[in-house]
C-alpha cells in the first residue's frame, strides 16, 4: 500500500517496471544428449527468476561446425513465460559424422544475457559422441538475426 500521493505512487511504480535489464546467468545446464553421428539433443534450464530480471522473451541457440565460421543453424524460440520450462531443448539434425560442433544458448528479456557454450562431436559409426567442453559463461555482444 502506498501513504505518498497518486502520482508519486505512479511515478515510484513506473521506475520499478522500468529497471528490467538482461539476464545475470547464461541458461544454466547445458549440454548435449542422445548423440549420433548425424544428430544430438541440446537441453538447458531457465534461468531462475531472481537471476532473469525480467520476464524471459525467447531464447537464441546457434549452432556451427568448428571448423567454419557460418552457422548451421540459428534458431529464435519464442517462449511464453507459462512455457519456460517446456520449451528448453532442441534436436539438432542433419549432421557430419565425426565432426566436432560448436553450441550456445542465451537466454533474452529485453536484453541479450551471457552465453552457455558447449562443443559436441558427432560419433562415427558404432561410437559414441564426446562433448569436450562444460558450460561456461559469457557476454556475448553480438546482433540478434533471426531468419
Amino acid at each position: 500500500m502506498c501513504n505518498l500521493d497518486y502520482q508519486q505512487c505512479l511515478l515510484n511504480y513506473t521506475i520499478f517496471l522500468s529497471h528490467a535489464l538482461a539476464p545475470n546467468v547464461a541458461p544454466p545446464s547445458f549440454m548435449a544428449s542422445e548423440i549420433t553421428s548425424r544428430e544430438f539433443r541440446l537441453s538447458w534450464a531457465a534461468p531462475a527468476p531472481i537471476d532473469a530480471n525480467g520476464i524471459l522473451r525467447h531464447y537464441v541457440l546457434d549452432v556451427s561446425e568448428q571448423e567454419s565460421e557460418q552457422p548451421l543453424l540459428l534458431l529464435l524460440k519464442e517462449v511464453q513465460i507459462e512455457a519456460v520450462l517446456n520449451e528448453t531443448d532442441f534436436l539438432v539434425e542433419d549432421l557430419t559424422p565425426y565432426t566436432v560442433y560448436n553450441c550456445s544458448v542465451v537466454a533474452i528479456t529485453i536484453e541479450r544475457g551471457p552465453t552457455a557454450v558447449i562443443q559436441v562431436r558427432t560419433e562415427e559409426e558404432g561410437e559414441g559422441g564426446i562433448i569436450y567442453e562444460e558450460c561456461l559463461a559469457k557476454w556475448n555482444l553480438s546482433i540478434m538475426v533471426t531468419v
